[in-house]
């Protein structure tokens, strides 16, 4: 037999502790009350809280333990542990090692280190009524052990199915180590019976993959386990679904494992049964824009088979990934989403891309009604961010000789290439007697040009001097920098001599004869 040290708050309860349906010795009684909220899954066609199981201890008799009717109608308890201890199922004794997820304080089914004797393994079976299987079937029940100081007796909980016909009588096996007929395992609690408790993620653990696994048990408080049709729950059929304490090594009240382990408020939803099966095309999206501007929709297509015998209900979508929050739906699906056999539904996603380079995420999306087949979620989405590219319609400018004081002007035009947006940060002011005019239509730096578009810069050449000239101006971009040069010449051409018409001597005489005869006519007017 083991030596116990019990420490003075241990020995307030150890008479309890000690007891056959109770909890080992070093046990912390929790008596924390939980507030009433039921748990059960809204469309469970069956549902147990366990208000009623047995009387601890409940020894089993020949390996089936006797539970209460009709609070248990179709329920099977059995335990193959060899040899068997004075346990099996049963609703704790008040005090209970803890108070139950739901209900009064020992309305939940419980499994302790008595159901075998010295170190001996254990194995106790909890086996539901016999249920259907359909597409969308969930499983939720809630879980805990006992809290402890020092040593933790590690205790496991292995959760199977078994989809054989039995005449009112699961198929166990007698042995410590048979499964009977409920050869599927669908989730296993503590499989390495680990000495460290694990925590409740919010929301409890949700069980999406064969034969999960959860590295440890939970103290000090309920915690829910959900399993569904990835699980391994079959999507045609009928079977039952088990509970078994399960303590390979080391178990029992000498045993360094096994102490003492709650199950309540189970409820199943058989899902619905039918055909209902679905693609989803393509499995990858590629999308490339710039950083805060919005790409064209892609779409991802969900098209349910011809042959269903009902409608595909696709109940929700989420972006995951580290950059989930660069894509969106636009416009957004509402769900639920029905899509009848031999119909599709278009989820139109769209790429906003939170900064420059490669931006991966991935969208998935949970049908209440439906299996996929051949492809389905999780959805690649490959985003790009990217910026414009910057391109000029000359990187030359030479004007032609221009007399000093006169001007000219030459067009120069800035576009953007790319597929992104193309911020230009600034250009360079050239040098007399070059001069950037405001006629242009890019404006004041900095300004953005988006894909596509394009804007005008007008340059002035005004010579006040004669000679050559050169400047070179930059133009910043985040696609890109381009350098234009201006050349031109002044030029000193003096204005033309003004030119004096003379009169030939024919004309000369002709003038003087006119002059004569008006004279001659006022001499006359005179008379």
């Amino acid at each position: 037999m083991k030596k116990w040290a019990l420490a003075p708050l241990a020995l307030s309860f150890a008479f309890a502790a000690m007891a056959q349906g109770g909890a080992r010795p070093g046990t912390i009684p929790d008596t924390t009350v939980v507030a009433p909220h039921g748990g059960f899954l809204p469309r469970a066609v069956i549902t147990q809280d366990f208000t009623s199981v047995a009387t601890a201890p409940n020894a089993a008799v020949a390996g089936v333990c006797a539970l209460n009717q009709p609070a248990m109608a179709g329920w099977f308890g059995r335990n193959n542990a060899s040899p068997a201890g004075t346990t099996c199922i049963f609703n704790p004794s008040d005090p209970a090692p803890f108070v139950a997820q739901d209900g009064g304080a020992t309305t939940y089914a419980s499994m302790n280190f008595n159901s075998t004797t010295g170190s001996n393994p254990i194995s106790t079976w909890l086996v539901s009524p016999r249920v259907n299987f359909g597409t969308g079937a969930q499983l939720s029940f809630y879980f805990r052990s006992a809290n402890v100081t020092g040593t933790n007796f590690a205790d496991r909980i292995q959760v199977r199915l078994s989809t054989a016909a039995d005449t009112g009588t699961p198929d166990v096996g007698t042995a410590v180590t048979d499964v009977g007929t409920f050869t599927t395992l669908l989730a296993d609690i503590n499989p390495t019976l680990a000495q460290a408790f694990v925590t409740c993620p919010a929301g409890g653990f949700v069980l999406g993959a064969p034969n999960s696994v959860i590295n440890g048990t939970v103290e000090g408080a309920w915690c829910q386990v959900t399993i569904n049709n990835a699980a391994g729950i079959p999507t045609t059929g009928s079977g039952r679904i088990a509970f078994r304490h399960f303590i390979q090594t080391s178990a029992g009240p000498e045993g360094a494992n096994s102490n003492f382990v709650g199950i309540d408020t189970f409820s199943f939803d058989e899902g619905v049964t039918g055909t209902f099966n679905y693609t989803v095309s393509p499995s990858a999206l590629s999308f490339s824009g710039g950083v805060g501007t919005g790409t064209a929709t892609q779409n991802v297509v969900v098209s349910a088979s011809a042959g269903n015998t009902g409608n595909v209900t696709l109940t929700g979508c989420t972006f995951g990934g580290a950059n989930a929050g660069d894509f969106s739906f636009s416009p957004a699906p509402a769900f639920p989403i029905a899509v009848a056999p031999g119909a599709s539904v278009n989820l139109p996603v769209r790429f906003t891309a939170g900064a420059l380079g490669a931006r991966p995420a991935s969208l998935s999306c949970t049908s209440g009604v439906g299996v996929a087949v051949g492809g389905g979620f999780p959805v690649a989405l490959n985003g790009t961010g990217s910026s414009g590219t910057l391109s000029v319609s000359a990187a030359a400018v030479a004007f032609a000789n221009q007399n000093i004081g006169g001007t000219q002007q030459r067009t120069v035009t800035v576009s953007n290439t790319g597929a992104g947006p193309l911020t230009v940060s600034s250009i360079s002011a050239p040098t007399a007697p070059f001069a950037l005019t405001t006629a242009g239509s890019c404006g004041a730096t900095p300004f953005v040009l988006q894909a596509g578009a394009s804007c005008t810069l007008i340059y002035g050449f005004s010579p006040t001097t004669a000679g050559a000239f050169s400047s070179a101006v930059t133009i910043s971009t985040n696609g890109g920098n381009a350098g234009v040069s201006l050349t031109g010449t002044g030029v000193n051409i003096p204005p033309a001599p003004q030119q004096v018409d003379t009169l030939s001597p024919w004309g000369l005489g002709l003038l003087a004869m006119l002059i004569g005869l008006i004279a001659v006519a006022m001499v006359r007017r005179r008379d």
